[in-house]
Order: C-alpha cells, then sequence, then structure tokens
C-alpha cells in the first residue's frame, strides 16, 4: 500500500513541474508586442531609381523632415502609378508630379496615412518633375510612375 501511495504523490509532482515547464515559455510569447519599431541606420535615406519613362521612389523614415525635387524623362502621357503607405506612425507628406510645359500637377497626394493606390492616367500631361516633402514622417512609402501602354 505504501508503495501505490508513494508513485501516485510522484505523478503528481510530476504533472506539476510538467505544467510548470509547459507554461514557461507560454510567459515569453505575451510578453512580445509588435509595436517595437526597428530603426535602421538605413532609415530616412530614400532610394530612389530612373531611366527613360520610369521612376521608383522607396523610403523608411523615422521623424523625416525633407523637401526633394526629381526631374524624370518622360517622353509619353500615358502613366501607370503606384503608390503605397505602410507603417504610417506620425507626421504628414506630400508627392507632387509636374508637367511640361506648365507647372501644373498631373497628380498630388497627401501622404498621412496609410494607403495603396495604383491607376493608371492618359492625355493628362507628360510629367518632368516628382516632388516630395516630408514633416517628421514616420512610415514607409513606395512610390512607382511609369509610361503604360496606352501610348
Amino acid at each position: 500500500m505504501f508503495c501505490i501511495v508513494e508513485l501516485y504523490k510522484r505523478g503528481e509532482k510530476m504533472k506539476k513541474i510538467f505544467l510548470f515547464l509547459l507554461l514557461l515559455p507560454a510567459a515569453f510569447f505575451i510578453s512580445c508586442t509588435e509595436e517595437n519599431e526597428i530603426i535602421t541606420p538605413y532609415s530616412n535615406t530614400p532610394v530612389v531609381a530612373h531611366t527613360e519613362n520610369a521612376f521608383a521612389y522607396t523610403l523608411v523614415a523615422h521623424n523625416y523632415s525633407a523637401t526633394a525635387d526629381y526631374n524624370i524623362d518622360f517622353n509619353s502621357d500615358s502613366l501607370a502609378y503606384s503608390l503605397v503607405i505602410s507603417n504610417f506612425k506620425s507626421g504628414d507628406g506630400e508627392l507632387a508630379v509636374e508637367m511640361q510645359p506648365q507647372s501644373s500637377y498631373v497628380y498630388a497626394e497627401e501622404l498621412n496615412n496609410n494607403k495603396v493606390i495604383s491607376f493608371t492616367q492618359n492625355n493628362i500631361g507628360v510629367p518632368r518633375k516628382v516632388h516630395f516633402e516630408f514633416d517628421n514622417f514616420s512610415g514607409s512609402i513606395s512610390f512607382s510612375l511609369a509610361r503604360s501602354n496606352g501610348n
């Protein structure tokens, strides 16, 4: 009889140890949050690429303030646009695509929240400049402009 009681007590102790070891890793997962922000040395450094009839701009920003103009080389007024803003935290931004020969805008967009925009545009004007303006902007932006097959 003593032997059965002793085995039962050991079994209860083993159950408690097993339960403790099972719940210990769960405590680590509960303490993790998705709000941790990783700031790399490449934050606040725009990556810009452009060739004839194509332009691309990418930025991962943390409290970024700057104004930049990029002259672009397009020979078509049939355009395809793509704009993605993600992980927006704060600040303001503005994007404008200027056409030639006058200085009016083919496209303009405020950069102050998460968004995904993609569309084509025809017969509005040939773009000549892309303008970005940021004021304490924190988030990621990716913009591309290319000649579409319309013309």
